[in-house]
């Protein structure tokens, strides 16, 4: 994700775009852009896999 956002121009150092190849200096001014990670949505499990697994809960318990 990081690589990304460099490659795409989104990093500025000294106000100018910079390729990921760039090394940091003493005094550059780095901007980094607000990174938004998605949340991931729960999946839905089938009525079938609950019933199979509450049966299974009830065997070995």
């Amino acid at each position: 994700m990081i690589y990304r956002i460099l490659r795409k121009g989104e990093v500025r150092v000294n106000k100018k775009r910079i390729k990921p190849e760039y090394k940091l200096e003493a005094g550059d001014e780095v901007r980094i852009p607000p990174v938004r990670v998605a949340e991931r949505e729960e999946e839905a499990v089938s009525p079938h896999l609950q019933k199979v697994a509450a049966l299974a809960d009830v065997i070995f318990v």
